[in-house]
């Protein structure tokens, strides 16, 4: 799907927004410049979180608690395999909780 205009990310955050429970995991996948952190931050409001959403690209995992939801705000792109990937990996399962 492609969106070109902030009308047609609000109609693809409020199909996505059902989805969006516990131990939900949404993988978003783009070059740089894509919209990735865009779509988040609409996605994050809708769902009622309401400090600033920024990219983690240089801290990895920024995390965010609504009622009843923890968010885990994760960005990969740095990682490399290995051990660091596992190293990072256990840590986002530690704060799934």
């Amino acid at each position: 799907m492609i969106i070109k205009n902030f009308e047609q990310l609000d109609v693809l955050v409020d199909s996505i927004k059902p989805w969006a429970q516990k131990n939900t995991c949404l993988i978003l996948n783009g070059e740089m410049g894509a919209g990735k952190t865009t779509f988040t931050k609409n996605l994050l409001a809708a769902l009622g979180v309401q400090e600033m959403v920024n990219s983690p690209t240089f801290i990895i995992m920024n995390q965010y608690q609504i009622p009843n939801l923890k968010i885990n705000h994760v960005d990969a792109y740095r990682l490399a395999g290995g051990e660091e990937s596992q190293m990072y990996l256990e840590q986002f399962l530690m704060h799934l909780v």
